[in-house]
């Protein structure tokens, strides 16, 4: 009776276990295979060579998107909605064909709203603009990483000044992008993205990128909170632009770390001019008690690894960017052996110190010379005031007064590098950063 009992267990629980197979394989055929009501559809393996989608290639997690509102179907996007590029290209042709139908499709007033619509008709209409043959569009940057972006669409007016409309761009819940919202020449001065203009975040990060692009000082200064980022720092993004021949990266230019409140962080991402990206640099960005935001910091690291490494043999310390002493930061020119010779890059550099004086007269620096460990005390501290005089000298030849450069000589007191090695052998790449003049700014 026991062994009966047994074998009637067993045949129940063979019976069981065929059962919950039967569910589980017909379970997984219809998940992998809807039926024509609507269900889950498997994405389709990457062919060979396929590029990844931006966010992958970055390490950026795939922003979760809703599935569309209509059950049992699967979206449709538009090829044109399917990214930025594309729907700013449609709205292009659009604004310069005149094709107003094409116009409604593209901007309607449910997504930009009626007035944003009057403005845009009252100005095309008032205006007798052209598209910039040079760059029609331009990509500003990311407002919200993945999901909301900036562009700018190029226009000439009949006296051939540069007009800008902006258009930021949003991604919906269906992956569509979508406009979002217009902003025209005359809602922030004489034209929206320039000095004086920052609405966000966004405006005084690219504001400060192109300024120092454009070895613009005066112009790049506004972009930033003065008590946080000091002259010398701007100077010095303006000459590793100028020296380095760099350029902001054309395909999302100035990416999004982070939004809040008061705070944000942007990555400007540079390429050289050949078009290989080389670095990029770190804006924090502050929002003032005025409203207006200011930069608050500026991270140069990995732009002047690639400028040391292309422009500097390698070595590291070789850069237009060193710590003061006395607080602060300070732009290094640098000298041959036993000489006091300005190079042609030097001369470039203090063209570029010499425009930020020119515009304020009342504004000084001052000059420290400086020598390496060779040779006696005495011929070294006059070597570096020979240095410091040259530098001097060349400021008041590219248009500084007299009155607003003052020298100091310190010869070998102050090395950014050791002379010699523990062993007492000769350091040639410490000396190589030893003779050199630093301006302090201290406007």
């Amino acid at each position: 009776m026991q062994r009966n009992n047994q074998i009637g267990s067993w045949l129940i629980a063979i019976i069981v276990g065929i059962s919950i197979a039967v569910i589980v394989f017909f379970t997984g055929r219809d998940a992998e295979e809807p039926d024509q009501q609507g269900g889950a559809v498997p994405a389709a393996p990457a062919e060979p060579g396929q590029k990844k989608p931006d966010f992958e290639a970055d390490g950026d997690p795939e922003p979760s998107i809703d599935p569309p509102d209509q059950p049992g179907s699967v979206a449709k996007l538009d090829d044109s909605a399917l990214n930025p590029e594309s729907l700013m290209a449609e709205i292009r042709a659009a604004i310069e064909g005149g094709d107003q139908k094409a116009i409604d499709a593209l901007l309607p007033e449910s997504a930009v709203g009626k007035e944003q619509r009057r403005k845009l008709e009252a100005f095309l209409e008032q205006n007798k603009l052209r598209i910039d043959p040079d760059q029609a569009l331009m990509e500003v940057g990311e407002l919200d990483r993945n999901r909301k972006v900036r562009w700018s669409l190029n226009l000439l007016d009949e006296n051939g000044q540069k007009r800008k409309l902006i258009f930021d761009l949003e991604r919906g819940e269906d992956r569509q992008w979508r406009v979002g919202e217009i902003r025209f020449p005359s809602d922030e001065g004489d034209q929206a993205g320039e000095a004086g203009d920052t609405a966000d975040a966004l405006d005084a990060a690219d504001g400060f990128m192109r300024s120092t692009l454009a070895q613009q000082f005066e112009r790049a200064r506004f972009y930033v909170d003065s008590k946080k980022v000091d002259d010398v720092t701007i100077a010095a993004v303006c000459i590793l632009f100028e020296e380095g021949a760099y350029r902001l990266r054309p395909e999302q230019p100035i990416r999004n770390l982070f939004q809040k409140d008061t705070t944000a962080g942007f990555i400007a991402k540079v390429q050289s001019v050949d078009g290989g990206e080389v670095g990029d640099i770190g804006l924090t960005l502050k929002k003032m008690d005025t409203g207006v935001w200011k930069i608050s910091r500026v991270a140069l690291d990995s732009l002047l690894r690639d400028y040391a490494k292309r422009l500097s043999d390698g070595d590291i310390y070789y850069t237009p960017l060193v710590r003061n002493p006395e607080g602060g930061s300070s732009l290094a020119l640098y000298f041959g052996f036993d000489d006091a010779e300005l190079s042609d890059r030097s001369k470039r550099q203090l063209k570029i110190v010499a425009s930020m004086l020119a515009v304020d007269p009342e504004k000084t620096l001052q000059i420290s010379g400086h020598a390496d460990g060779l040779g006696t005390e005495d011929y070294n501290l006059l070597l570096s005031k020979q240095r410091a005089s040259s530098v001097r000298a060349a400021l008041i030849e590219f248009g500084v007064l007299p009155d607003q450069v003052t020298i100091q000589a310190l010869g070998m007191s102050q090395p950014r590098r050791p002379n010699f090695l523990e062993d007492g052998r000769d350091n040639e790449q410490g000396r190589r950063a030893n003779r050199r003049a630093e301006i302090y700014l201290d406007f």
